[in-house]
């Protein structure tokens, strides 16, 4: 969390800003109230390009995508966010994932992986885990 002068000159943390993406808008509607709720700034995406393109201009500190997107997939979509911004954490969010496909999105620079389902508050561990590491 990074400190930033607040109106009256007071130090005050800025609060993380989070990019949800995934093609079904449920769940986009679903973590975006619940991460909202804990007091993030949250922007959402229905698909990697979207994501890609918004992340030339919204400064992203954590980035949530799906693995299983139609058109460009959660790796895909983590490699082009990255390209553009190598500093952004990424969290691929899937049920889908084998051990080998684990490793090779760990390799490909994704900070975690969350299994579905989860609970939220898995998810808010995660996320917390995520924004405060070194």
């Amino acid at each position: 969390m990074t400190l930033v002068d607040g109106p009256t000159g007071e130090a005050r943390a800025k609060r993380a800003t989070l990019m949800i993406v995934d093609d079904d808008p449920a769940v986009l509607e679903t973590l975006e109230l619940a991460l909202t709720w804990k007091g993030y700034d949250v922007v959402t995406a229905e698909s990697g390009e979207a994501a890609a393109s918004a992340v030339r201009t919204v400064d992203v500190d954590l980035v949530l995508t799906d693995l299983r997107m139609a058109e460009m997939n959660g790796l895909q979509t983590m490699l082009a966010i990255k390209a553009l911004r190598p500093n952004v954490r990424v969290m691929i969010v899937t049920g889908f994932a084998s051990a080998a496909m684990e490793a090779e999105l760990r390799e490909a620079g994704a900070f975690s992986i969350v299994m579905k389902p989860f609970a939220l508050d898995e998810l808010f561990a995660a996320v917390r885990e995520a924004l405060e590491a070194e």
